[in-house]
């Protein structure tokens, strides 16, 4: 996976979903995984954000010297478009502090 994290930092990782149930609309599963980032960038924004405001920092571990963001998260996948093998989903990670959604095409061989 390759993308941008909440202060449009470019980040690269892997998930891996294990999906429970699935009954072709939705899917219901847990994500493990993680992603690198940048930690310079996170201090450029903690120095550009004001004085009054706390920026934040993501929890993070060290793995051979790479800042990985870790992750474990709860799973629910809808298809809101359904074709002859492929779909467009939309994907929603929920973990206890933070929840993410994005789009995916999807496409089945």
């Amino acid at each position: 996976m390759q993308g941008e994290d909440s202060i449009c930092s470019p980040i690269e990782g892997l998930f891996f979903h294990n999906i429970f149930s699935d009954d072709g609309w939705w899917a219901y599963g847990i994500t493990l995984g993680g992603y690198a980032y940048n930690p310079q960038n996170w201090i450029d924004h903690a120095d550009e954000t004001p004085e009054a405001i706390d920026a934040p920092a993501p929890v993070r571990i060290d793995y051979f010297g790479r800042d990985i963001v870790p992750v474990l998260a709860f799973d629910v996948s809808i298809r809101i478009v359904k074709g002859n093998g492929w779909s467009v989903r939309l994907n929603n990670l929920f973990t206890p502090i933070i929840f993410n959604h994005s789009l995916a095409f999807e496409w089945q061989f």
